[in-house]
């Protein structure tokens, strides 16, 4: 059964306001690189009118051609808006160790506030935020890390009971571990990551829900640099495994996260011919792996390529001004496919733009 909704006339205003300072200390020993800093974001919506119609009959395998003169209005209902502020103030610090080690720590004070129907949600904390670097050679590094931090589950999709809602914020984990090193010219890196996050997914009476934990954990490896004197190319893969944990229903923990795929990768080339100076053409492939479009793992969608392909070219006007025009296409072949799963959103088709950049 397909869900239908309208929400026409969607206004959002968001706001960012940040200020930083940076500056060296040195104690005894040791040479400091601190930042301090606070940031503001804000994010205001206002009420909506949402049309929704009859269910109809849809199969995911073998589509079903509809219009909009198929669909009957069922009902119609006001999404309620909401505001939210999320201020921050933090501090890091950057030591560096003799000449191999280099170790961070920060912490970030965090308030975070949002009214949504007449509800208001407070709270405050503070996340912390390590990492060690260790240098053996000019060409290489070894680190790990350790961030948390506050983030929000988002708005409910259509299609749910309460759609529209905006989820409430729950704490996040990141541990990563990796290596650096470049390698005639490119820059290889490969980490070990594991993120633990609040779990978000719409359960069997069709409400989105803030339950349990997500975790992935996974390897990225990455190589990109310049492969001759004309051509530069970038790669890069992803394994992860992300697997849903403390959630209230039992038949769910130990299943695939909703839109994680297990596989991802992508590649990019540009080749900037040495007899035309200043003309560049580039394309790339992006691979997406099969994932699981609900809590239950009961239904897959299938994985799919995207490929890119652009052009680019540099000039000096008579007034000593650099202008760079720019043409790309992202899914050349105009590929059909989920852009996301729980709520299935159609990906994005063939779509080219143009941009003209001028160095002032």
């Amino acid at each position: 059964r397909l869900a239908v909704t309208a929400t026409p006339d969607q206004y959002w205003a968001n706001r960012y306001v940040r200020a930083e300072i940076a500056g060296k200390l040195e104690t005894g020993p040791l040479d400091h690189d601190v930042l301090l800093g606070v940031a503001r974001t804000s994010q205001y919506r206002r009420d909506q009118t949402q049309i929704r119609y009859v269910a109809v009959n849809q199969n995911l395998y073998n589509p079903v051609s509809l219009t909009m003169s198929d669909l009957v209005v069922s009902s119609r209902a006001v999404n309620q808006g909401d505001t939210f502020i999320d201020t921050g103030v933090y501090a890091v610090d950057s030591v560096r160790l003799g000449k191999h080690w280099q170790v961070l720590g920060g912490a970030r004070y965090v308030n975070y506030r949002s009214k949504e129907s007449g509800e208001d949600y407070d709270v405050t904390t503070v996340t912390p935020s390590l990492a060690a670097i260790y240098t053996p050679t000019r060409h290489t590094s070894v680190y790990a890390s350790y961030i948390e931090g506050l983030e929000t589950a988002g708005l409910a999709p259509d299609g749910v009971t309460n759609a529209g809602e905006t989820m409430d914020p729950a704490r996040s984990r990141q541990m990563e571990l990796g290596a650096r090193a470049e390698i005639l010219g490119a820059l290889a890196s490969v980490s070990l990551f594991q993120i633990d996050r609040g779990l978000a997914y719409t359960n069997a009476a069709n409400t989105y829900v803030l339950d349990g934990r997500a975790r992935h954990k996974g390897v990225e490896a990455s190589l990109a640099g310049r492969l001759t004197r004309e051509i530069d190319i970038a790669l890069s893969g992803q394994y992860l495994d992300a697997a849903q944990r403390k959630t209230s229903v039992a038949a769910q923990v130990g299943k695939d996260v909703v839109n994680a795929p297990t596989w991802s990768g992508s590649i990019f080339a540009q080749y900037s011919p040495a007899r035309l100076r200043g003309f560049s053409i580039n394309g790339g492939a992006y691979y997406t792996g099969q994932r699981y479009a609900d809590a239950l793992n009961l239904a897959s969608l299938p994985g799919y390529v995207t490929y890119s392909l652009g052009a680019g070219y540099r000039w000096t006007t008579a007034d000593h001004r650099d202008l760079t025009l720019r043409i790309n296409a992202d899914n050349v072949t105009d590929k059909r496919y989920w852009a996301t799963s729980s709520t299935l959103y159609a990906g994005a088709p063939r779509t080219v733009k143009v941009s003209l950049a001028m160095d002032l």
